[in-house]
């Protein structure tokens, strides 16, 4: 430069300042050269770092192989010690089976033949005592001077040990899968979402006969259009569907009856994926099935007929109140029946003599010597009970013996019959026959009781009409007048009960049907019958449950028959209450009279409705009062009874008859 300046005519101020602004601009451009450089070198180790950390999120390694001091180091992961490995001990790390692949890649790589090829190998990270292998893929990458010699090797790869142990898992259970699948012994086969076949197992080939020939037809054809469920399957329904159809393709030789289930299978998503179809082959079932039920049908009908025979028999016997009996001898037991088809009740031989009520002896008799009665038996027996009834009952029996296959006698099979009807209608003629023979006496008595009847309310009658002239205090005149008041109401009620049962040997008493508030008339009566009960130790009482109640009845029979029941009550009630009431239900009336006095003994309410019937002949009256209540009753298509549970503790007395409010209403004796 020196030489470049020494010709110029300058002077050595200049000089020196030509040479600083020289010396500044080389300044100027090494530094500017420096700071561009530290930026390169900067950016490039940011670039390095950003591509390691990438790398390393990634779960990639990278290994570098020094060539030419046979060195690997680890640039990311750490693979094996900072110090690095040689070749050598690199390759023992690597699985058996794939050193010589491995070891064969370097060396055409080192030789400059490859410059990247792919790597897959399996790495120990463990012990050479304790291998452990994880399986690794990636790629080898050459590095070359400008000469071409190779200076180093790059290894990039990430390990893949989850995801081979996942496919390997999944192939296999893919495999077992397609086993199972194939081996199942329920016909199954899969459809896509739009219906077609995705795979079909063995047994389902072997149910629909799908043959090279055939198979392209249930391939081509959707599962909807099969003509075996097109007509009942509605895919838009995405729900399960069960059938049993006739599978009838005759151009393929298929003629069978099948069973199948349609199962719809969903994602997470609720969308539909595939469908699932299952089969089965149920013709031998069903023949079997139609076989059975027409063996079933002639079973049923054979059974029909056995148990119409017994009921047929059952109807018999219980109608005409008659069981078939059997013995035991070994057990010594009699079994009684009304069907044949089991024993209804049995008894061993001494609970059946202490049930009897006469014959005992007779029937021990027979049963202590029972073992050498082969021959027919016929006997009446009266029973103090049956498991049937708890009454005495008369019982006729007759049997004929029983001999097993060798002769010998085994008991005896007959039937009871009940004669209680018979016995009772014996001792019913015996008692009319009785009452018949009375009837004249009754009469006479009858006459005579009259005579006294009638006779008791005149004298009365007469004497206090006498006596009412010479009485001045006006207390004791109506005390007398209302003493020949009730008089005359008895005279007058015993002529009306005489003409009432002079007019029931006529027939049936006349009824005239009226549209009555049967609630207002009956207080009414209860107000004129309370006046009857003067004894102040009786409380009368009346039960009205409704404010209205419209009826078509004869009014004045049933005030009537009211009359009777509480004039009846007062005469045998000396303390207590006597109550009427009645109820309206289904279209009838009931009518009661309730008292708490003498009551009737059992054996005596069969005959208080009689007529001439008096249970005390210390009580007035003419016997004839309820037994016009009972003539009344049946006139009017109804009922009459008496409830007391015996002496002492009083008496209901009732009357049931139909009281519609209908104007075509009438009775059957009209």
């Amino acid at each position: 430069m020196t030489h470049i300046f020494a010709n110029l005519p300058l002077s050595p101020i200049a000089t020196m300042i030509v040479l600083l602004a020289l010396s500044l601009c080389i300044v100027v451009v090494f530094v500017v050269f420096y700071l561009r450089h530290r930026r390169h070198t900067r950016e490039s180790a940011d670039l390095h770092n950003l591509t390691e950390k990438v790398i390393d999120l990634c779960g990639y390694f990278v290994l570098e192989y020094d060539v030419k001091n046979d060195l690997f180091r680890s640039r990311t992961h750490r693979l094996f010690p900072k110090n690095g490995l040689a070749m050598d001990e690199f390759i023992e790390h690597i699985h058996p089976n794939d050193q010589a692949i491995i070891k064969r890649q370097f060396d055409i790589e080192i030789a400059g033949k490859s410059h990247t090829d792919e790597l897959k190998a399996r790495w120990n990270i463990g012990t050479i005592e304790e291998p452990e292998w994880h399986y690794f893929e990636g790629y080898s990458i050459s590095d070359a001077d400008e000469d071409g010699t190779i200076n180093s090797l790059f290894i990039v790869g990430n390990d893949v040990t989850d995801i081979i142990q996942e496919t390997t898992q999944t192939e296999k259970n893919a495999s077992r899968y397609k086993k199972i699948f194939q081996t199942s012994l329920t016909a199954m086969s899969f459809y896509t979402a739009d219906g077609y076949i995705l795979d079909i197992n063995d047994k389902m080939r072997e149910i629909c006969k799908i043959t090279e020939k055939t198979e392209p037809f249930f391939r081509n054809t959707r599962l909807f259009d099969l003509p075996l469920i097109k007509a009942d399957y509605d895919p838009q329904k995405l729900e399960r569907f069960h059938a049993c159809q006739k599978m009838d393709f005759p151009d393929m030789g298929i003629y069978k009856d099948v069973e199948f289930v349609i199962d719809p299978l969903f994602d997470n998503q609720g969308q539909l994926v595939y469908y699932i179809v299952t089969c089965r082959d149920v013709t031998s079932d069903r023949d079997t099935y139609l076989e059975q039920h027409q063996r079933e049908v002639e079973l049923q009908k054979s059974i029909e007929q056995i148990n119409q025979y017994e009921d047929q028999l059952h109807y018999l016997l219980q109608n005409n109140q008659m069981f078939v009996w059997w013995t035991d001898i070994d057990e010594k037991v009699i079994h009684f029946s009304q069907s044949l088809r089991k024993s209804d009740f049995q008894r061993d031989f001494n609970t059946y003599i202490e049930s009897l009520k006469e014959g005992r002896e007779q029937a021990k008799l027979f049963l202590d010597n029972y073992d050498k009665m082969d021959r027919d038996v016929i006997m009446i027996h009266h029973f103090n009970n049956t498991p049937v009834e708890n009454t005495p009952q008369w019982y006729i029996i007759s049997g004929m013996p029983v001999h097993d296959e060798n002769g010998k006698f085994t008991g005896h099979f007959g039937v009871l019959r009940n004669i209680t009807y018979l016995k009772e209608t014996e001792e019913r003629l015996r008692r009319e026959t009785e009452r018949a023979n009375d009837s004249g006496r009754m009469k006479s008595m009858f006459l005579a009781n009259m005579t006294h009847e009638i006779r008791t309310p005149l004298n009365a009658i007469v004497g206090f009409s006498d006596l009412l002239q010479t009485i001045d205090s006006e207390e004791d005149r109506r005390e007398f007048i209302r003493i020949i008041r009730n008089n005359c109401d008895m005279l007058l009620r015993l002529i009306n009960d005489i003409l009432e049962a002079s007019d029931m040997e006529k027939g049936p008493q006349d009824i005239t049907l009226e549209h009555v508030d049967f609630a207002f008339a009956f207080n009414d009566i209860c107000q004129t019958l309370a006046q009857r009960v003067q004894n102040p130790a009786v409380k009368f009482m009346s039960e009205n449950p409704y404010n209205s109640l419209p009826v078509c009845i004869d009014k004045g029979r049933v005030q009537q028959v009211i009359t009777n029941f509480v004039t009846n009550a007062v005469k045998y009630t000396e303390k207590g209450h006597i109550k009427v009431g009645y109820q309206y239900e289904n279209g009838q009336l009931y009518i009661f009279c309730e008292d708490t006095g003498a009551g009737i003994p059992k054996e005596k309410q069969a005959m208080v409705f009689d007529r001439f019937v008096k249970l005390n002949d210390f009580v007035q009256g003419t016997g004839l009062g309820l037994s016009i209540c009972k003539s009344i009753a049946e006139s009017c298509g109804g009922s009459i009874g008496l409830i007391s549970d015996g002496e002492g503790k009083g008496s209901t007395f009732w009357m049931r008859i139909p009281a519609n409010d209908n104007e075509d209403l009438t009775y059957a004796n009209q």
